[in-house]
């Protein structure tokens, strides 16, 4: 009997291996207990048809979400191909299932949970959960109080607590279990992906941390901003990591998971010269940075130089006063200045964007559409035009701040829902954010800038 299952629910990203549950499964493992991983999230892409892969992109995002649970659609069309995964989960025997939720996989995952806690082989096997939205107390407990068949929740890291769990000392403290974050993340064994099959790897690419938290932390519409304890691995941890998946699965690019990669700069240095002292071969990388903080410019010229190829920022306005309202901590002329400065030494750089903030006049979003014309010539593509949502159900940390302060904001709360609150006395409501949005969409196509995705002919190889 294992001592852990970990199951991937669909719908998740299938470039790499989910890196939670590797860090998970590596501590489980070091601490001498059995785990596996069953990736139902890939297993059913395989079982689909050409035309069924576009319901892993972006957009389908939504059909996926539908509660309860996941009827709808995806149920009309993958159950019958899920209930078998899940009947094939039921017939591996563990001591705990655990899986990972998210928004996107929450319906899914609940799903597997109550079927594996009805159909489990072992009368004392448990199911746990972890993932993104078990991190902050409140959501865990919005999303799992009242749920029967989940029988823990382990909030926030859970490296130091798996073992924990697995030998019964954490399980005194009931169905919530804190996670205990480690200061030094040097001590956190990384993953190997040892439970992952070959085509996992198969495009090359695989996602990394480098760091946790946030440097800056106060952002009003980021979950980020309840992630203050900002911490670093070193950076010659970080490229054993990389050697290691270069060398065992052939991985050629890299992308950081930071929130902010430029957020400790002695870890950045460290890392660009353990790459300089070669014997990799050239090496590829992608990153999210805050305008928040800056690298000197010495810096980026040696990131660029070892393989740095793509940078994300989250601008989501133009507008100096959106700007402030939320929080982001950077001038809109630091902005410009870090965006040129990157362009300049082969770095592309994309920016997110976010339209309709409860106080967003459409002076504002013309500043948006400004600084997008200005700067054209030192944006590689808008990697995100999403207009702004109010997640009602607490499932997204980021927007609780106006969502506990409507007053502010001016919204009604008879209108409030995730798409359809309207705002500035019914000048700002859904149809004024799309219209905004689609604005966006126009000026990128007009200005040749290039999109994270589009909707017409997308593939998934793309």
């Amino acid at each position: 009997m294992l001592d852990l299952l970990l199951i991937q629910p669909a719908c998740f990203d299938v470039v790499s291996p989910n890196m939670g549950l590797g860090y998970v499964a590596e501590s489980a493992r070091q601490a001498g207990y059995s785990v596996e991983l069953f990736d139902l999230n890939r297993r059913l892409l395989d079982l689909c048809r050409p035309d069924e892969l576009e319901y892993w992109q972006n957009w389908f995002l939504p059909k996926w979400i539908e509660h309860p649970l996941y009827n709808g659609e995806i149920r009309d069309r993958f159950g019958d191909r899920i209930d078998g995964l899940i009947a094939e989960i039921c017939s591996i025997s563990a001591r705990f299932y655990g899986l990972f939720i998210s928004r996107s996989t929450n319906p899914n995952g609940l799903n597997i949970a109550r079927e594996v806690h009805r159909l489990k082989p072992w009368a004392g096997a448990k199911v746990l959960v972890g993932g993104d939205d078990c991190q902050h107390e409140r959501v865990a407990y919005n999303h799992f109080n009242h749920i029967p068949y989940v029988d823990h929740v382990v909030m926030g890291e859970g490296e130091v607590v798996i073992p924990k769990v697995l030998s019964g000392e954490a399980l005194v403290a009931g169905k919530f279990i804190p996670g205990e974050p480690a200061a030094n993340l040097d001590e956190y064994a990384w993953p190997t992906y040892l439970e992952a099959p070959p085509k996992a790897f198969a495009k090359g690419q695989m996602m990394i941390m480098g760091s946790r938290g946030c440097r800056w932390a106060r952002c009003r519409i980021c979950p980020d901003r309840y992630d203050g304890w900002f911490r670093a691995r070193s950076g010659r941890n970080i490229f054993e990591e990389v050697a290691y998946h270069r060398r065992e699965h052939g991985v050629q690019t890299f992308a950081l998971a930071d929130p902010m990669f430029n957020g400790d700069e002695r870890m950045v240095a460290g890392f660009c010269e353990e790459i300089e002292k070669g014997g990799l071969g050239p090496l590829a990388f992608n990153c999210q940075m805050s305008f928040s903080h800056s690298l000197p410019e010495s810096l980026v010229e040696r990131l660029a130089a070892v393989g740095m190829g793509n940078v994300i920022f989250g601008l989501e306005s133009g507008s100096q006063a959106i700007v402030d309202e939320m929080r982001k901590g950077f001038k809109i002329a630091k902005a410009e200045e870090t965006l040129r400065l990157y362009q300049e030494h082969g770095i592309r750089t994309h920016v997110n964007i976010i339209v309709g903030f409860p106080t967003e006049t459409p002076e504002d979003f013309e500043a948006t559409l400004t600084f997008l014309q200005r700067n054209a010539g030192h944006l590689y593509q808008v990697e995100e035009n999403n207009h702004f949502r109010i997640y009602t159900d607490h499932s997204d940390c980021g927007t609780n701040f106006v969502y506990e302060n409507l007053d502010r904001y001016g919204i009604d709360p008879e209108t409030l829902s995730e798409d359809r609150w309207v705002s500035q006395g019914g000048r700002l409501d859904l149809e004024e954010r799309l219209r905004r949005q689609a604005l966006v969409e126009e000026l990128c196509a007009s200005l040749g800038l290039g999109r994270s995705y589009k909707k017409v002919g997308v593939t998934l190889a793309d």
